[in-house]
């Protein structure tokens, strides 16, 4: 999908931060971290969700979307190279 496989695999680092600050760190339950000096500590968990939990929850699902499309979109690239090929040495 994308011209450049370096923006696919940023795509696709994004998307697994994301999910892991959603579900580890802004969902009810989550972590609450304190910086304490150069290193955080662990204060508690999450009583109720952050308010910015359902921003990156969506930005994960459409993020999440855009991969699924471009694993598309190789797998149809790859298909069609593989196709020239058989044709060509037939």
């Amino acid at each position: 999908m994308f011209g450049n496989s370096l923006i696919s695999y940023a795509l696709y680092f994004i998307t697994f931060f994301c999910i892991l600050i959603y579900k580890y760190f802004l969902k009810e339950g989550g972590i609450i971290l304190k910086m304490d000096g150069i290193l955080p500590r662990n204060i508690g968990k999450r009583e109720k969700e952050s308010k910015w939990a359902p921003h990156i929850q969506k930005l994960g699902g459409a993020a999440i979307f855009f991969c699924f499309i471009d694993l598309w979109v190789r797998f149809f690239q790859q298909e069609a190279n593989r196709i020239q090929l058989q044709v060509e040495n037939f």
